[in-house]
């Protein structure tokens, strides 16, 4: 876990020296991981957003091509 890591070289320095494994920093390092693994999810869901989006617009294009240039004939 990256988090995890993370959380343990930040708590390293703010100490000062090697950190001892007691209840708060294992407990820092649990928090430390549950934000990495947040984080990851909000951008899943993000990239997963815009790609949705994407693929709906892709989708969606040849209809409304198809539309424009009924339009088009119509008027004409």
């Amino acid at each position: 876990y990256f988090g995890s890591y993370g959380t343990l070289i930040l708590i390293q320095k703010l100490v000062g020296g090697a950190v001892e494994p007691t209840l708060i920093v294992r407990a820092i390092i649990v928090m430390g991981i549950l934000v990495g693994i947040l984080c990851v999810a909000a951008v899943s869901i993000v990239v997963g957003g815009i790609l949705g989006t994407a693929m709906g617009y892709l989708v969606s294009l040849p209809q409304a091509l198809r539309e424009r240039k009924e339009e088009a004939q119509a008027k004409a």
